[in-house]
This record gives structure tokens, C-alpha cells and sequence, in this order.
């Protein structure tokens, strides 16, 4: 609201500035046009004046001069009025193209002040209505900014509460079996004594194999003992029959 409120500031100014200047072509338009008449008479004074010199004074002087062929003076004036005449055709001249420059500078100013009081009046237009219509739509896009965060906030809200139903409700779910399978269940239950029964008498069996192989291996060795001791005590007595012999 604050830019679109310097915006109508600044409007105001441009306007302001442009029909400042349009008073000021007025004075500017006002003295061409008075310039323009004073042109109109210097000029027509000109060549009424460049009009005498040529059909009635030059002409005069020239015979008054050719007529007394001693007087070196009257040809002399009759040479300066010559001269004096092809300034001031010049001259007016020169106030014939200044005319014309007046005369293209009238439109010129006229065109640039319906420039100017175009644009003020678009200006002032666009102050009492686009501003307003401005006004009202960024009124009306904040209001939609809001409402958009209300339903964005909103619409968390609900996606929240029902990811936690669904959550609590699967957790719910869960407890609820396993503390039901948990109360069911015995403190032992009957597989486990069978497969301690199993593993014990597994075990049994096993030591009992083991010690009938243990005295099976003492009974063969007791008996390799008795052949070892027999087998070297018949070698002792040959020995012994040996020596007594020799």
C-alpha cells in the first residue's frame, strides 16, 4: 500500500510538471505570436522602403549623376544606395526566414502542450482509477495470501491428527497381539522342555558311548601291556640264557 501510494505522489508531480510547462509554452506561444506581427511589419516596411530605393531614388540619383559629369560624389551616393539596398533585401530576407521559423514554431508549441495535457489527463485518470483498482487488488491478493496460509495450515493439521490415528492405531494393534500372545504363552513352554529332554538324553547316550569306547580302549591296552611285558621278559631270559652260555 505504501508504493502504491508514493506511485500517486509521483503521478501527481508528473502531472503537476506537465501543466507548469504548458503555462509556460502559453507565454512562449504568446510571443511568437507577437513577434510574428512584428516581423510582418519590419518586413513590410522593408520592401516598401526596398521598393522606393529601387523605382525612385537609385533611378533619380543615377540621371543626376550622369548629368553633371564633373560631379564624382553624386556617383559615389548612387553606388552607397546601391549597396545599402542589397543589405536591406537581405535583411528582409532574413526576416522572411525568422517569419517562417514563427510561423512552424506556433504548431510546434501547440502540439507539445495537447502532448502535455494528454498525459496530465491520463495521469489524473489513473490517479482516480487505477490507483483505487490497485488499492483493491492487492487488498484482495493479501487476503488470498492469508487465506491460502490458513488452508496450507490447516490442511497440516489434519495430515498430522490422521498420521497419528493411523500410527497409534497400528501401535495399539501391535501391544495388544503381542501382550496377548505374551499372556498365552507358559512360563516354559513344552517344545523347549522337549528339546532340553532331547539335548540331555542326546548327551546320555553320548557319554555313555564314550565311556564304554574309554573301556574298550583300557581293556586292549591292559592287554597290548601284558603282551609288551611278556614279549620283553622273554627277551631278558634269552639274553641272560646267552650270556650264561658263553
Amino acid at each position: 500500500m505504501c508504493r502504491l501510494t508514493e506511485s500517486a505522489k509521483n503521478w501527481s508531480t508528473l502531472k503537476n510538471t506537465l501543466m507548469s510547462d504548458n503555462k509556460l509554452l502559453e507565454q512562449l506561444y504568446e510571443q511568437n505570436k507577437e513577434y510574428f506581427s512584428a516581423l510582418n511589419m519590419y518586413i513590410a516596411a522593408g520592401e516598401l522602403k526596398l521598393e522606393e530605393l529601387k523605382t525612385k531614388v537609385i533611378p533619380e540619383l543615377s540621371r543626376k549623376a550622369e548629368s553633371s559629369e564633373h560631379n564624382q560624389m553624386a556617383v559615389q551616393e548612387v553606388n552607397d544606395l546601391i549597396q545599402f539596398t542589397e543589405r536591406l533585401d537581405k535583411r528582409i530576407h532574413d526576416l522572411l526566414l525568422s517569419r517562417q521559423i514563427t510561423i512552424q514554431s506556433a504548431p510546434q508549441i501547440r502540439l507539445i502542450q495537447n502532448t502535455n495535457q494528454a498525459l496530465a489527463e491520463k495521469i489524473q485518470s489513473s490517479i482516480v482509477t487505477a490507483i483505487p483498482l490497485w488499492k483493491n487488488q492487492v487488498a484482495i491478493a493479501l487476503t488470498l495470501l492469508k487465506q491460502r496460509s490458513a488452508a496450507d495450515a490447516q490442511k497440516k493439521v489434519s495430515d498430522t491428527t490422521n498420521e497419528l490415528l493411523l500410527k497409534n492405531a497400528e501401535l495399539l494393534k501391535t501391544n495388544t497381539i503381542e501382550t496377548a500372545k505374551a499372556n498365552e504363552r507358559g512360563l516354559v513352554e513344552v517344545d523347549t522342555l522337549k528339546r532340553v529332554q532331547e539335548s540331555l538324553i542326546s548327551t546320555l547316550e553320548e557319554t555313555i558311548s564314550i565311556q564304554e569306547e574309554g573301556r574298550i580302549k583300557r581293556r586292549r591296552a591292559e592287554e597290548e601291556l601284558a603282551v609288551m611285558e611278556g614279549d620283553l621278559k622273554e627277551k631278558l631270559l634269552n639274553m641272560k640264557s646267552g650270556r650264561e652260555n658263553s
